[in-house]
């Protein structure tokens, strides 16, 4: 619709149609009515921000994997990031729910450390415990003849582990206080005027053995027979390891061509010898049975007044599951598994999704793991493990049937036509399709995955009887309601015109048109002013006209629509 001002002196007043059309927008929009109009927005930060679990890990000092979970919705991107070169994370970005696995290097300091790994601003505090300080001794066993001296041991451990060194003997002596990091120990051995005996120096929790003879005597030989032979003896070495498999070894006797000695042990019922007796230097040789349990242990072997000390190391502890795995509907619910070990083994428990919590992660020894499994609201079935001392259990949830359903159920269009939307709710993973019954309207959001806003347009409605239509999705009907095509609007003043004395005056003149129709008063004569020029449909137009003091009759006009008010004032 175009309007046309008025004509003075053969030029053409200004055109109003701007400002008729701006005060028309909203009708536009609204329909005029009780049209309501859903919008879609982008995903915005605060939807896709990631909730992780768990908030905190702790980890040994040999390092490791952990899993974290990322629930986020299904269109929220994201990514992982550390800040520890120590942690590389797989993986490093996705979208929607995951797990993301941290493998954590082994820490070579003797300080704990930590570290947090950040997904879309939430973060995971990880603490790693410091490396434990370990000593190795060049020698487990040293051997001193009765007249004692000076020693020496080589120690080996990580720089900045500090270490001190103690005796159980007094006829031992350790040199020099605290020592920081790998060196050397000198001790000192006393004269020995007794029998043989031995010492323990005690080094970082490490034992070396100082074994030393006695001073030998010997009796004068009688001229009727030749003397006895002194008899001392040793053991290389006097102690030594063995795996918790077990196995055979044996162990050196030293002492003088002649003498004899028996071997016997201590009440260790997994510990055989394989040699009983002797004489002169030989060697033992013995047996011991797998240790089937989780805890070291030792026996001692006895030949002459010498001992030699076995050390088998524990077993390794091993985890049985009973059941497997469990199956749950989409409802969820919770569940229940034991752990079969030996009794001083510990455990810790590790679910690989945020949507299954375990209310007790750890024990020591056989126990029962309980654990909870959430409610699954996509359509798609989804599988997890829990992770205990190497052993799996399967969680497997089915999911949910699709149902759809939308909001509004209508909208109503201007006839000057548009976008429209609706908001189609079903779960994660359910497909769908939407179709148009008329061809007036074009869905421009044909086909989806879970829910989301169904997107149409609607062209311009030319005739004056309304319509409607439908947009079908997920089975469900969503009806379209346009308007028609507006009359066009005319426009009558009455009166058309008014006379003035020289005194001027003000006044109103009535303009009639349709409801909704808009329009502008204006004037460009300056001897007369506009007091209420716009309006919509049927309204009244105010003018003042100003004291006449140029001896002259004047005449001109207010313009509306097009449509001419003449004012005319005496001198």
């Amino acid at each position: 619709m175009q309007i046309t001002a008025g004509v003075r002196g053969g030029q053409p007043f200004p055109r109003v149609a701007s400002a008729l059309v701006a005060a028309m927008f909203p009708c536009l929009v609204a329909a005029c009515g009780s049209t309501s109009v859903t919008e879609l927005t982008s995903p915005s930060g605060e939807r896709c921000q990631a909730t992780l679990s768990p908030s905190a890990q702790a980890l040994p000092a040999a390092g490791g994997a952990i899993t974290i979970g990322v629930a986020t919705t299904r269109d929220c991107s994201w990514t992982a990031t550390s800040d520890a070169s120590w942690i590389r994370l797989s993986p490093a970005s996705g979208q929607g729910e995951a797990t993301v696995t941290a493998n954590v290097d082994a820490n070579p300091q003797i300080v704990a450390r930590s570290a947090n790994i950040s997904v879309n601003g939430q973060r995971v505090s990880l603490t790693q415990d410091a490396r434990a300080c370990t000593y190795d001794l060049a020698s487990n066993t040293t051997q001193f003849g009765g007249s004692g001296g000076t020693g020496r041991v080589d120690v080996t451990t990580i720089a900045g582990c500090t270490w001190t060194a103690t005796t159980n003997a007094d006829w031992l002596h350790v040199t020099g206080g605290s020592h920081t990091g790998s060196g050397s120990l000198s001790f000192q051995v006393d004269a020995n005027d007794g029998s043989g005996r031995e010492g323990i120096i005690t080094i970082g929790g490490r034992n070396l053995l100082v074994m030393q003879g006695a001073v030998a005597t010997p009796a004068p030989p009688t001229p009727s027979q030749p003397p006895a032979p002194t008899c001392t003896y040793s053991l290389t070495p006097a102690s030594r390891s063995m795996p918790a498999a077990g196995g055979t070894d044996q162990f050196q006797v030293m002492t003088q061509a002649g003498c004899t000695w028996t071997a016997s042990k201590d009440a260790s019922a997994w510990l055989a010898l394989a040699t009983t007796s002797g004489t002169g230097s030989g060697t033992v040789g013995y047996t011991a049975q797998a240790n089937p349990t989780t805890a070291p242990r030792s026996a001692t072997i006895t030949v002459g007044d010498q001992m030699f000390t076995l050390l088998q190391t524990a077993a390794a502890c091993t985890f049985t599951l009973a059941p497997t795995s469990a199956d749950f509907t989409p409802d969820g619910g919770s569940g229940r598994f034991t752990v079969t070990t030996s009794s001083n083994c510990g455990w810790t428990a590790a679910a690989g999704a945020p949507w299954v919590t375990l209310p007790n992660r750890s024990g020591t020894g056989s126990g029962d793991v309980n654990f909870a499994v959430q409610a699954n609201a996509a359509s798609t079935a989804r599988s997890t493990t829990i992770t205990i001392g190497g052993q799996t259990f399967t969680v497997n949830q089915a999911g949910v049937a699709c149902t759809y359903t939308i909001n509004p159920a209508s909208l109503n269009i201007a006839a000057a036509g548009g976008e429209g939307r609706f908001t189609l709710t079903t779960q994660a993973g359910c497909a769908w399709t939407a179709t148009a019954g008329a061809p007036w309207v074009t869905v421009t959001t044909p086909s989806g995955t879970g829910p989301g806003d169904v997107v149409y347009t609607t062209a311009a409605n030319s005739d004056p009887a309304a319509r409607s239509t439908t947009v079908t999705a997920g089975g469900q009907v969503h009806t379209v309601n346009q308007a028609g095509a507006p009359a066009p609007c005319t426009y009558t003043l009455d009166p058309t015109s008014a006379s003035y004395m020289a005194a001027g005056g003000s006044a109103t003149f009535k303009v009639m048109t349709q409801p909704g129709c808009t329009w502008t008063a204006s004037t460009m004569a300056p001897w007369i002013t506009v007091t209420s020029g716009a309006g919509s449909g049927t309204g009244d137009a105010g003018y003042t006209v100003q004291v006449n003091s140029t001896g002259a009759p004047r005449t001109d006009t207010i313009t509306v629509a097009g449509q001419a008010f003449t004012v005319s004032q005496e001198p």
